[in-house]
C-alpha cells in the first residue's frame, strides 16, 4: 500500500517534468535517477520498504528539478527547497571570523 502511495507520486513528478525536458532529456533522466537510486538503496533490495524508498528518492530527485524550473539556481527564501545551513547570527559570526 506505502509503495502504490510513493508510486502516484513519483508519477505526479514524472508527468510535470514532461512539460519542462524535452522527450529525449525526459527518458534519459527517469533512466538515469531511477539507477541511481537504484544503486543507492541496493543494501534495502530485500526488504519490504525497498519499491517504496526507491521511488520516494526518485520522486525527490524529481521535485528538485522541478523546483530549479521555477526557482532557478539561486533559488532564494521564497523556494520550498531552501533551507538555511545555519542561522543569521551564526553566518555573522562566521563571516567575522573569515574576515581576521
Amino acid at each position: 500500500m506505502m509503495s502504490l502511495c510513493a508510486e502516484d507520486k513519483l508519477t505526479k513528478t514524472r508527468t510535470e517534468l514532461k512539460t519542462i525536458l524535452t522527450p529525449e532529456a525526459n527518458e534519459l533522466w527517469n533512466d538515469a535517477s531511477y539507477k541511481v537510486c537504484k544503486q543507492v538503496y541496493k543494501l534495502y533490495k530485500m526488504g519490504s520498504m525497498y519499491p517504496k524508498i526507491v521511488a520516494d528518492c526518485n520522486r525527490q530527485m524529481n521535485e528538485y528539478l522541478i523546483e530549479l524550473d521555477e526557482y532557478g539556481v539561486k533559488q532564494g527564501k521564497t523556494s520550498p527547497i531552501y533551507r538555511p545551513k545555519c542561522s543569521q547570527k551564526e553566518k555573522q559570526r562566521l563571516i567575522l571570523t573569515n574576515r581576521e
